[in-house]
């Protein structure tokens, strides 16, 4: 009789892989990191670069002329305020917008001011000088000097043509005393000046 080999259910162990036959990994190049990296300081140049462009070309934003020197020089700030109070003198201030002449889209703005002393007399020869800029165009300022008509009355002939809320910065120096005085005026059309009057006889 013939012996059987006994027979083993464990599968055939594969034979150990060496390192010569395993398939080699290429190492992870970090090109694409250092290019990530400056791609982002790129776009933040870039983008800085649009803010700038973009606020500097904006009318509506502006740095306020003389900022610094104008905190540094408070006192003189309230020193002034302290004289006008001293003086009493008062502006009674009127705008008229002016019929458009020839290719113009809008007429200019007459600015019409009545200056008098603190007795109500009417102060005549000052020297009344006149910055004036939209609220929501600060960068566009003009200036004008008004040219006295009747006693105490001076006026000027600016192009404000946006409708709106305008300031209007007074500097009147007349006898060697210098006055000055800031103001908001709203520049209204037809139509609403109409419903302010209406808007006003309704509050009475």
């Amino acid at each position: 009789m013939t012996q059987q080999e006994p027979q083993t259910d464990a599968a055939p162990r594969e034979a150990p892989t060496t390192a010569a036959a395993r398939p080699d990994k290429a190492p992870r190049s970090g090109r694409h990191w250092v290019a990530i990296i400056v791609l982002m300081l790129v776009g933040h140049v870039v983008a800085v670069t649009v803010l700038i462009v973009s606020s500097s070309g904006d009318p509506s934003h502006q740095v306020i002329p003389d900022y610094y020197k104008k905190a540094v020089r408070w006192d003189q700030h309230m020193a002034q305020q302290r004289r006008n109070a001293e003086l009493g003198w008062s502006l009674d201030v009127s705008m008229k917008r002016l019929a458009a002449r020839g290719g113009e889209r809008v007429g200019a703005v007459e600015v019409a001011v009545a200056l008098r002393d603190r007795l109500g007399r009417a102060l005549r020869g000052a020297d009344v000088k006149l910055r004036v800029f939209h609220k929501a165009r600060a960068g566009r300022m003009l200036r004008a000097s008004l040219a006295e008509g009747a006693a105490g009355h001076y006026s000027a002939k600016l192009r404000m043509v946006r409708l709106g809320l305008w300031q209007l910065d007074f500097v009147v120096e007349h006898g060697g005393a210098r006055f000055t005085q800031r103001l908001d005026r709203e520049l209204l059309s037809r139509v609403g000046k109409l419903a302010h009057r209406r808007v006003a006889r309704g509050a009475e």
